[in-house]
């Protein structure tokens, strides 16, 4: 079974070969559901995302054509060197928020293709090395090959982690500049 140099090999003669199996074993099952609750929140981030640039999409589809009562003058923000009319500030906010939707696209995509992780024991493995073997001598190369699963795993959760937590950052981005089109809006009536 596969072993890390750093890890000394578990003893078939331990005499808590059993406690360390059991408590092992729990470490690698509470580690396949943190990657299934990581998937789950980038999945659930994305679909939010998407919800909510669909309906910024809906809610300035009013705006493109909306010049406002004909005797009041077009509002607009002076810049200094120049001015930029509410529609072209509300233009400008929302592709902002298509790109903050882009990038979370991307961040979730990232979160989402980290699934290569190391499952101990691979059970081909297990009747090949191990059928003939004594049942101390299984459990504890049950208990090395899942302790270096277990580290293996560490480096693909820390980076489908540090994904997800980009992408819920975009979301709280799209869904601020969202609030800033809806001010806009109640400031072009």
């Amino acid at each position: 079974m596969a072993n890390d140099a750093n890890i000394p090999s578990m003893s078939p003669d331990s005499p808590s070969l059993n406690v360390i199996f059991d408590a092992v074993k729990e470490r690698v099952e509470d580690q396949k559901g943190r990657i299934a609750a990581l998937d789950t929140k980038a999945g659930f981030t994305l679909g939010a995302a998407t919800i909510l640039t669909g309906g910024i999409s809906t809610l300035t589809a009013g705006l493109a054509g909306f010049t406002g009562d004909e005797a009041k003058p077009m509002k607009h923000i002076d810049l200094g060197a120049g001015s930029l009319s509410a529609q072209q500030i509300v233009a400008l906010v929302v592709a902002l928020i298509l790109a903050a939707y882009a990038f979370l696209v991307f961040t979730t995509f990232q979160a989402f293709r980290l699934r290569s992780f190391a499952i101990a024991p691979e059970p081909t493995t297990l009747r090949k090395e191990w059928s003939s073997e004594s049942e101390q001598s299984t459990k504890a190369g049950l208990v090395d090959a899942m302790v270096y699963a277990f580290e293996t795993n560490k480096d693909t959760i820390k980076g489908k982690t540090t994904w997800t937590n980009r992408a819920i950052l975009a979301i709280v981005l799209e869904a601020s500049l969202t609030l800033v089109v809806g001010m806009l809006q109640l400031w072009l009536v």
